[in-house]
């Protein structure tokens, strides 16, 4: 029991919004770099140094990602009867945006797909195979990890919890009830 409280409280200063939103912004950057990184490295014969930009690049993203998972877990991971009416419409609405982001990024590469199989000299650029396996991987990690990046986006600050050994409140003088008189 002390160990969960410990563990909840190294996270506890990441709850905030404004942390939440650091994270995500540092997760998806961290990958947007990671493949730019690639992609130059392609360019570049002599790309040594994206051997050590790489681990650095993907410590960023897991990192990020894992504080994320670990800050939202209550209202993600709970099943819909543990959850209240507020958190269930919250995971609800964190999944609809989430779909719709996933349909705005995959329609364009699918739709230049589609159109650069009729013209593949003029519209295709080489790309090499290594940063095309990385994009999908990308593809794959936005699908999986949008939903709780959207809910940590949208999420307002938590309440601050009460400890459980604090008195409760009580006025000092007890409350005096007068009677009417006649």
């Amino acid at each position: 029991m002390i160990a969960m409280q410990r563990r909840r409280s190294a996270f506890a200063r990441f709850a905030s919004r404004a942390w939440r939103r650091r994270l995500v912004v540092g997760a998806y950057a961290g990958y947007l770099a990671y493949l730019a990184a690639l992609a130059v490295s392609h360019v570049d014969a002599t790309h040594a140094w994206f051997h050590v930009l790489r681990p650095a690049l993907f410590g960023l993203v897991a990192g990020c990602y894992f504080v994320l998972h670990r800050v939202t877990r209550e209202t993600a991971l709970r099943p819909d009867w543990a959850l209240d009416e507020r958190e269930n419409r919250a995971r609800a609405d964190a999944y609809r945006t989430a779909y719709r982001i996933l349909a705005a990024v995959l329609v364009p590469p699918i739709a230049y797909t589609l159109v650069a199989v009729d013209y593949p000299a003029r519209l295709l650029a080489p790309v090499p195979r290594e940063v095309l396996s990385e994009a999908f991987i990308f593809l794959v990690l936005l699908m999986l990890t949008l939903p709780t990046t959207v809910l940590a986006w949208t999420e307002p600050d938590p309440l601050p919890e009460l400890d459980d050994e604090r008195e409760p409140a009580v006025p000092a003088e007890p409350l005096a009830f007068h009677s009417p008189t006649p």
